[in-house]
């Protein structure tokens, strides 16, 4: 298994900190802190996307834009930027110009990251105030709850992918103690990968969901990736995860992770099976694709644990960059193909080889 770089895209004037795989059309948007909006369109009658520049959108946000999601439906466009606002955006004029169709306010520090829930009836944004907003989507968007349950800056939100739950990412996070066989698995990804020891407690910096929504994974300034399960005999709204793998994983800060569900070839290329794949990136400029199995002893838990296995390493993806973003195509056809975006502006769109 390997991971290809395809495109090298034209990118921004300053650093580039988010990317999103439009869910219907062939598009792919990025963000900086120059303030805009990058699209990039995409052909697939090849074997491999060929990418190329479509348009610049100046947003009017006055800082940096520090993260980017679309719509399910690919209609919207929402930023979330450091002025402490989030816009959504919609292409509504026959010439397909980008317009600002609502400004959503309420914070009062930087914004750090926004989505849409899975439904589209939600969007959320979590600030540097420590304050995570919800607001419900229509023809009013209309705030409807503001949490307040951290002591630190929130840095990441993420929707579950089928319930209407949201699980914010705090700058400190306590560890609690790992069992012995959690250690042995990070020791051999120290020796594969040449990361440091793991660090305990750390600031959170990504979050991600599997795609069938049992695991929560997150990742930390120590280097490290986590696995998080539902403990049995939760579920819903009262649901409670409990950590069960910290793996480490980069020689830097994990700045971005996202799952991806395998195709059939990725499930049969993978010699334990598969239950996703998960990309991961950050400070040490890596991007390592990882197979996520269930261990063999666990056929009698209801979720069983987890294990990751890195199948492909690119080192220097980005040059000397820190590699700020990491988002894979789930379009139908397109999977296996992420998008990554850097410190010096670039943005460049991988595949995944089996």
């Amino acid at each position: 298994m390997r991971l290809t770089e395809i495109a090298s895209l034209p990118g921004h004037e300053d650093a580039a900190w988010g990317v999103s795989f439009n869910p219907q059309r062939n598009l792919l948007a990025s963000c900086g802190t120059d303030r805009t909006i990058r699209l990039y369109t995409y052909t697939t009658s090849s074997g491999s996307p060929e990418f190329q520049f479509h348009t610049s959108v100046p947003t009017g946000h006055r800082r940096t834009i520090r993260a980017i999601d679309w719509h399910p439906t690919g209609s919207t466009l929402a930023t979330a930027s450091f002025d402490s606002t989030v816009c959504l955006w919609e292409d509504e004029d026959a010439e397909g110009q980008w317009e600002c169709v609502t400004t959503l306010e309420g914070h009062e520090n930087e914004c750090k990251s926004v989505g849409f829930s899975n439904d589209g009836a939600l969007i959320a944004s979590c600030s540097r105030d420590r304050s995570v907003w919800v607001w419900e989507v229509g023809e009013e968007l209309e705030c409807i709850a503001v949490m307040m349950d951290h002591s630190a800056d929130v840095k990441a939100v993420a929707w579950h992918p089928v319930e209407e739950k949201l699980k914010p990412s705090a700058a400190k996070k306590e560890i609690p103690t790992l069992l012995a066989d959690m250690r042995s698995e990070a020791e051999r990804n120290e020796d594969e990968l040449e990361v440091p020891p793991l660090q305990e407690p750390e600031t959170v910096w990504c979050l991600a969901w599997s795609p069938d929504g049992k695991y929560l994974a997150s990742g930390g300034d120590g280097g490290g990736i986590r696995i998080w399960r539902r403990k049995p005999g939760t579920s819903g709204l009262s649901s409670e995860f409990e950590e069960t793998l910290h793996v480490g994983a980069h020689a830097g800060p994990v700045y971005a992770i996202d799952f991806l569900a395998p195709t059939d070839a990725m499930k049969s290329a993978a010699k334990d099976g598969s239950v996703a794949l998960l990309a991961s990136t950050g400070g040490d400029g890596r991007i390592i694709v990882w197979n996520a199995s269930n261990e063999d002893e666990a056929e009698c838990e209801d979720i069983p644990r987890l294990r990751l296995e890195p199948v492909a390493v690119v080192r220097d993806a980005h040059g000397v960059s820190d590699v700020n973003s990491l988002k894979w195509n789930k379009k139908e056809g397109q999977e296996g193909v992420p998008a990554s975006c850097a410190d010096d502006g670039s943005v460049k769109v991988w595949k995944f080889e089996v």
